[in-house]
């Protein structure tokens, strides 16, 4: 998943971070939110993955509890083969 979210931030501006996280604050990522929502990760024919796709909450404000959103993420070379599409 990093690999993947880091080539993201390097070449596309869909993330919206200047820097790509390490390993370690992707860890801390899926453990912050993984208690409550899922990250789910595809894997490609090789077993390589080839994209994830996680939840998390779109507000803090109690009237918004039930609104989750959701985002996926998908290595470069897999894109246009509907990895996006079969993790959500």
């Amino acid at each position: 998943m990093q690999a993947i979210h880091a080539s993201l931030v390097a070449t596309t501006a869909i993330s919206f971070e200047l820097e790509p996280p390490t390993v370690a604050e992707m860890a801390r990522r899926v453990e912050s939110t993984l208690e409550r929502f899922p990250w789910l990760v595809g894997e490609d024919a090789d077993g390589r993955g080839d994209g994830y796709v996680h939840a998390s909450r779109r507000r803090e404000r109690a009237a918004y509890q039930w609104a989750v959103g959701a985002t996926a993420y998908v290595r470069g070379d897999a894109r246009g083969r509907s990895v996006g599409k079969r993790l959500c």
